[in-house]
């Protein structure tokens, strides 16, 4: 096996994970609509605050947001199953 450095790693890592995007809309399709509200929560009571109070309050909004759209996407889902 190659050795390679902790950066060279680490690009790898991060473009193979840019790689997965097109993976996301059947990942968040096969999830649970329960999980994906409790997430959705955790990142809002949790996250949200923490990363606003260390790096930055715009960061905390954005935490914010996404778990408001995950929680909102979690009952649209809800909704449309019970159709």
């Amino acid at each position: 096996m190659k050795k390679i450095g902790f950066w060279h790693w680490l690009w790898l890592k991060i473009l193979n994970g840019l790689k997965n995007i097109p993976k996301l809309p059947k990942l968040l399709k096969d999830t649970d609509p329960m999980f994906e509200v409790i997430l959705g929560i955790i990142g809002m009571a949790f996250g949200a605050p923490i990363l606003s109070v260390y790096l930055d309050c715009l960061v905390g909004l954005i935490v914010w947001l996404t778990s408001l759209l995950l929680i909102a996407h979690a009952f649209y889902r809800m909704e449309m199953e019970d159709c």
